[in-house]
Parts: C-alpha cells; structure tokens; sequence
C-alpha cells in the first residue's frame, strides 16, 4: 500500500527533527507519526492562508511545516498542525489565532479557520 506521504522517509526524519526540537526548546512532544498521517489526510490546505500544502521535500513558500499553536505548550494534540512554510515563518512565535486575525484584518483569501469567540 503506497504511503500517503510522496515521500515518506523524509517526512518521519522531519518529525524525528521536531521532536529533537521539541527537546531541545524544552516543550512536550507528544504527537506521534499516527498522529502527523491523520493530520495529513485532514489538513491539505495551509490552516492560515489556505494554499495547498507541499508535503514533499521541496523547500517551497506551500512546504508543509508542523507548527506549535501557542508557543510554549508543546507539540501536543490541539496545539500542532500543518501551515505553509511562508505563513510559519511570518507566524514566528505569535499564536497561531493571533496570526489569523492579523490576516482577516489584512483581507487574506482563507478566513474560514478563524477561531469562534
């Protein structure tokens, strides 16, 4: 059965990457590879801008890139998910719902992540 990952030996050293983090920045990494393939088959778009997300190994601006919702609280389920590499790296360490209304304010094309108050 073929992996739903194009390349997954690359994307298990990335995870194994983000745990080594994980480590070092001394956060929780509790997601495990089960969890990073169903967060792939629920996420294909990036959840801020809405670009289709590359999980491939090209270094790309739509690079699926694992990021810590709320910096601080670790790798953990309902804090982790997939964003394109570019709104990753414009995120920085912003929680994640802080960025997303910065982008609604600016007019972003995907507006439909945007948490309910």
């Amino acid at each position: 059965m073929p992996s739903i990952f194009e390349h997954e030996a690359w994307g298990r050293k990335r995870w194994e990457r983000m745990r080594k983090r994980a480590r070092h920045k001394e956060v929780s990494f509790t997601i495990l590879w089960d969890d990073i393939v169903h967060m792939r088959l629920s996420t294909p778009d990036c959840l801020c801008c809405g670009r289709t997300l590359d999980y491939g190994p090209d270094d790309t601006d739509a690079r699926a890139e694992l990021d810590e919702h709320t910096p601080g609280l670790g790798y953990v389920q309902g804090n982790t998910g997939f964003l394109c590499k570019h709104c990753n790296s414009r995120k920085g360490a912003s929680p994640l719902a802080e960025y997303q209304k910065t982008l609604y304010l600016n007019g972003a094309q995907s507006t439909s992540v945007l948490p309910k108050e």
